[in-house]
Formats: C-alpha cells, structure tokens, sequence
C-alpha cells in the first residue's frame, strides 16, 4: 500500500513534465505528418511528370529506359541475366578426350 502512494505522489509531482513531454511529441507527429504529405505529393508530381515524359520517348529509347529501370532495385543496379551459350566446341573445350575436365 505504502508503494502504491509512492507512486500516486511520483506521478502527481511529474504531471507537468509528462503533459509537456506528450505535447512535444503531439507538435513532432503532426510536423512529421506534414513533412510526410508534401513529400508524397512532390513524389506524385515528379511520378506523373515522369510518365508524361516516358510516353513522348521515341520506342527504342523508351524500351532502352524501362530495361534499365527494371533493372534498378532500392537504387541498386542489379546485373542483367545473359543468357549462357555453349557449342560443342566450347564443351569439347572444357572437357578431355575423355570426357574428364581438361587438366591445366
């Protein structure tokens, strides 16, 4: 009982400190909510100005742009899967008279 009241006169002693706490992060959340709205419509405006650009591309030059933006991923260029030949000369190559790998 005795921490029970402890904590009551804890908590009346710092209601000042907790409301001004709760207000300031009340005046940060709706600056990050406004921050976050103009960041989202500059981002819907530069995404339409994009594809308004896009569709005024020659084809060749728009079908070069969608590949290498297919390729970016999180601001990363990811490498374009090749695909991989091989001739019978080039296994023949790699390979024995055997059939065994060649020997170096």
């Amino acid at each position: 009982m005795e921490n029970l009241e402890q904590a009551e006169t804890d908590l009346k002693e710092r209601a000042d400190e907790i409301t001004s706490l709760n207000s300031d992060r009340e005046a940060r959340l709706k600056t990050f909510d406004e921050e976050t709205l103009s960041q989202s419509e500059q981002l819907l405006t530069a995404r339409t100005e994009r594809d308004r650009l896009f569709a005024n591309l020659p084809k060749p030059m728009s079908a070069q742009y969608a590949r290498i933006s297919a390729r970016i991923r999180d601001g990363i260029a990811v490498a374009e899967p090749q695909p991989i030949l091989y001739s019978l000369f080039h296994v023949s190559q790699a390979s024995g008279d055997d059939g065994s790998p060649a020997r170096r």
